[in-house]
């Protein structure tokens, strides 16, 4: 899930070359294999979704909780508090990515819409790279 939206923001930030040869066709055809790919997909569906903490932090937090005492669940308490931020800190960067590779796309479809099938090409050209679709 990183690598995808590692690769999809190192494509919004600038890899491609002009397309002046590409056709209305051929912007469609590219728009079409970002939205139909599995890659696609999985950016979207992954937004916002973190990894929870491992099986070990869970078993500390809880031994601490459980024989620590007020020292021991205040370190329970902090350690919760660190994974939460974390989550929180992940999702929203999961989230930024997903809405800066979708403003791409419509970057994209709004150039096809104004009949500059090249700008879109090298944009989608862009997503695809990011996305790993060949």
């Amino acid at each position: 899930m990183r690598a995808v939206l590692f690769g999809a923001i190192a494509a919004i930030c600038g890899f491609g070359t002009a397309h002046a040869d590409c056709t209305q066709s051929e912007a469609v055809a590219k728009m079409q294999a970002i939205l139909a790919s599995p890659e696609y997909s999985a950016l979207i569906s992954g937004a916002g979704q973190t990894a929870p903490p491992s099986k070990q932090r869970e078993t500390a937090k809880r031994l601490f909780r459980q024989y620590g005492g007020d020292a021991g669940s205040a370190v329970a308490n902090s350690m919760q508090t660190k994974d939460n931020e974390k989550a929180l800190a992940e999702a929203q960067a999961s989230v930024s990515s997903v809405i800066a590779f979708n403003q791409t796309l419509n970057e994209a479809g709004g150039a096809l819409g104004q009949g500059d099938p090249g700008k879109a090409c090298a944009l989608y050209d862009r997503l695809l790279i990011g996305l790993g679709v060949e």
